[in-house]
């Protein structure tokens, strides 16, 4: 298998609609709500009515349960994985790939058929980021787990390991292009996680322990 070149090509006319038709699919992918259509499936309610209002693993987990919120996560990971795997070989050009990866986040935050109201687009990312620079996706997940223990939040770990995704994929070598674009997925997940991130802070600031 050759490696993957994150170098950014000349971009044929011919490939513009390509380009667009990844995105389309992508897009397509992310807005297949795991959690929505399984909660609608097994109990019959809208998962946006209930806890957190949002169509995520987590939401799902307060409502059903630790194994039905992993099996969504599981489902929505994998979800991203198979929207950049596809996307990119539509598009036949990875460098652009980020892009693609922000097309199935906006798909799982804005889905269409829902009235543009989904989930936040972590796990979907990840999935993405797993197929995209699996050493990428590892190393952030593993900054994830050190900085959730040392500051004893899950959120405020996730987020800001979210965050650093662009610096530590540039370190690892995908290039500065690969790297920057990398920030426009990053930046719609912290976008939707907005209301979390300014909890965990305040929890976190009144000494209020794990948020």
């Amino acid at each position: 298998m050759a490696p993957i070149c994150y170098n950014l090509p000349a971009i044929m006319p011919g490939q513009i609609l390509l380009f667009f038709s990844a995105v389309a699919v992508a897009y397509a992918l992310g807005c297949f709500s795991t959690s929505y259509y399984y909660v609608r499936l097994v109990v019959g309610s809208d998962i946006r009515q209930e806890g957190s209002n949002t169509a995520g693993a987590r939401n799902v987990s307060r409502l059903l349960g630790r194994k039905a919120g992993i099996a969504v996560a599981v489902a929505d990971i994998t979800k991203g994985f198979a929207a950049a795997w596809i996307g990119t070989h539509i598009a036949n050009n990875v460098a652009i790939s980020p892009l693609i990866m922000a097309a199935v986040v906006i798909g799982h935050i804005w889905p269409v058929q829902l009235g543009f109201r989904g989930g936040k687009g972590l796990a979907a990312g990840f999935g993405a980021l797993l197929w995209l620079s699996p050493a990428t996706a590892a190393m952030a997940a593993a900054v994830n787990v050190c900085l959730s223990l040392l500051v004893r939040s899950a959120t405020l770990g996730s987020l800001i390991s979210t965050a650093l995704v662009p610096l530590i994929a540039y370190i690892l070598g995908v290039g500065g292009w690969f790297a920057l674009l990398l920030a426009i997925p990053c930046g719609l997940v912290l976008f939707a996680h907005r209301s979390n991130l300014r909890l965990a802070i305040a929890a976190k600031f009144r000494g209020a322990g794990p948020w």
